[in-house]
């Protein structure tokens, strides 16, 4: 389980780089990309994996999607198996400019951005540029060519 997981984290900081925010979701050109996880069983995997790393000039700070520091601050959230479902969506509705990755059944073809799928036992995702574009966020096309399915 712990080798998935890793993998999934290796993913959110892959997408964390082929992704652009727009200046207003920083509160300085120096502030760090914020990753909130709600995912009890996948954020201290995450965390681990994510030490020390940066994403373009800015440090990569990894917080429970749970806690209260989360509201407004995600710039990635990352939404697993294990959440029940909806519970996360009114944390997403308070960061705006969150790049909403979700490990569940149809995620990016019910309105997340980027659904992590299971594909003949490889872990593939795809793509909902509608959500993705209402936020802000433009996702670079290399990432887009790796996607098994992009949702217009």
């Amino acid at each position: 389980k712990d080798r998935e997981l890793l993998l999934k984290a290796a993913f959110l900081y892959n997408f964390a780089k082929f992704v652009e925010w727009p200046a207003a979701a920083f509160a300085s050109p120096s502030a760090p990309l914020t990753m909130c996880v709600h995912s009890r069983e996948a954020f201290a995997v995450i965390v681990e994996a994510m030490d020390g790393k940066t994403v373009g000039n800015r440090a990569l700070s990894v917080i429970d999607g749970h806690g209260p520091a989360a509201a407004g601050a995600c710039h990635l959230t990352f939404v697993g198996a294990d959440e029940p479902e909806g519970s996360y969506a009114q944390h997403l509705a308070k960061s705006p400019h969150a790049l909403s990755v979700g490990d569940r059944d149809r995620f990016a073809r019910t309105g997340g951005m980027v659904g992590l799928v299971t594909v003949d036992n490889k872990i593939r995702f795809e793509v909902n540029l509608r959500s993705s574009r209402a936020a802000g966020l433009r996702i670079q096309a290399a990432l887009l060519r790796l996607a098994t399915d992009v949702i217009e």
